[in-house]
């Protein structure tokens, strides 16, 4: 990839296409969506108890909000032996990573660690702000889907580690590497997932499990919840803007068989008509009310699962801890079913960058190396508490992570991941498509010129 200085460029692509994209704020012996996992509430993922130690110190020029994230990170200036981490985990995983700081600045490391969480909406956009500026902090955070965008705009620095990437997955190393050069350290896949209220189904006479493995199957399961259910209790929670939907239709479309959106010369290769099938099959769930009807808001989705007000729910693996701390919720998560015939999953990943700082030290980029490595090896069991599924092999294939319910009923997911195309137009291109599909779902254009729309579109923002 040719790396070019296109940073004013990245800022306004930044600004033009931000949306809510992978954080509520995301491998042992595999299983199957078949397999019957215990009721929990996972009471051992309860978020950590907040340490002062977590939180940075402010003057009152910083303004923080009630949930604390900085609205104005670069404010925050690190002091003698420290680094400053800007992170995008301000839902239910930033508790894990406040712990994961906490534990790796107790080891006395040279450099300890500084973070800064950022309103979710304005992080890449503030990044690109301080790196233009010349002010990029120490140590970020990008998703694979972001990351060439990136690196091609000359935003983040490659590096070098002493990473055994042994303990990755070729895959994973693969979304970090550019031209030969590491760009960053794979932290977690993150996926989308089924959680089910055990006690609702039971309600309706079902027994809690989503072992089916085609349309019909499914829409019958559907019908029965939505039949069974109390009034204004729905069988699947999901909004209808936005990211779940989106990420729903990527899942149903590479269950399809479907092929790359964008294949690895560049070019749009979507498959038309399955595209089409995926769209027509979510909608169809919405016009038959099996989902929550207007939802508008990606917490909404959430939130009516957390009140029992919905059977199910299709959201991240993010959501495990935050499900897990929720007073008189007995769940069970488990893979979305793969419906047509190939198993997929909707997937991204959150890597730890080094953006680009021409006053940072030798030093000072090594201290941030050495976090980064640590973080993503030491404190994985640790991230895998929020829910996420760690990208070290040494983590999820240890006894610890095994132990921890549920897992073993989606740590699948990662291996049947549907992840990004490795493009620097895709981040664009994901918003545009999350805006042609809003409005099929809304009913204003017919699913063929809204897929074909769709195709214009990205073939426009990748030329």
């Amino acid at each position: 990839m040719k790396k070019c200085k296109k940073l004013t460029a990245l800022l306004m692509a930044s600004i033009m296409g931000l949306s809510l994209f992978g954080c509520s704020s995301g491998k042992d012996a595999p299983t199957t969506a078949t397999s019957q996992a215990p009721e929990t509430k996972a009471p051992e993922t309860k978020a950590p108890e907040a340490s002062a130690t977590a939180a940075p110190e402010t003057t009152e020029a910083a303004d923080v909000n009630g949930d604390g994230t900085v609205n104005n990170p670069e404010k925050i200036v690190a002091g003698e032996h420290e680094l400053i981490f800007w992170s995008l985990f301000s839902g239910g995983d930033g508790d894990w990573m406040d712990k994961i700081i906490n534990d790796y600045n107790a080891t006395n490391p040279e450099y300890k660690i500084v973070p800064v969480k950022l309103v979710w909406a304005d992080y890449y956009t503030k990044l690109m702000t301080a790196v233009a500026a010349g002010k990029g902090p120490d140590i970020g955070v990008s998703h694979v889907s972001k990351l060439p965008e990136l690196v091609a705009n000359g935003a983040v620095q490659s590096f070098e580690t002493n990473l055994d990437w042994s303990e990755y997955t070729e895959g994973a190393r693969n979304t970090v590497t550019f031209d030969g050069e590491v760009y960053g350290v794979p932290l977690d896949t993150h996926c989308l997932i089924a959680y089910l209220n055990t006690d609702l189904f039971k309600e309706a006479g079902i027994e809690p499990d989503l072992s089916v493995n085609t349309e019909d199957d499914f829409v019958a399961l559907l019908k029965q919840l939505k039949e069974k259910l109390p009034e204004g209790t729905y069988p699947l929670a999901m909004d209808k803007i936005q990211d779940y939907p989106f990420r729903y239709w990527w899942q149903v479309y590479y269950s399809m068989g479907g092929t790359d959106v964008i294949d690895a010369d560049g070019k749009v290769a979507i498959d038309r008509d399955k595209a089409i099938k995926a769209a027509e099959f979510i909608k169809m769930l919405f016009d038959e009310e099996y989902i929550t009807p207007n939802l508008t808001t990606t917490e909404e989705q959430d939130k009516i699962f957390q009140a029992g007000k919905a059977a199910m729910v299709f959201t991240g693996t993010w959501c495990v801890g935050k499900f897990g701390a929720t007073d008189g919720l007995n769940f069970k998560a488990t893979l979305v079913p793969s419906l047509f015939g190939t198993e997929s999953a909707w997937a991204d990943s959150h890597v730890f960058t080094i953006p680009v700082n021409p006053g940072r030290t030798p030093e000072e980029t090594q201290g941030a190396i050495d976090f980064i490595t640590w973080a993503s090896k030491n404190g994985g069991l640790t991230w895998a508490e929020s829910g996420q599924i760690p990208s070290n092999l040494t983590v999820t294939q240890s006894d610890a992570f095994k132990a921890l319910p549920q897992r073993s009923e989606y740590v699948r997911a990662a291996q049947i991941a549907a992840y990004p195309p490795q493009s620097e137009s895709f981040y664009t291109a994901r918003a545009d498509m999350i805006e042609k599909l809003d409005s099929y779902w809304n009913g204003d254009v017919s699913a063929e010129d809204m897929v074909d729309d769709m195709i214009a579109t990205i073939r426009a923002d990748i030329e």
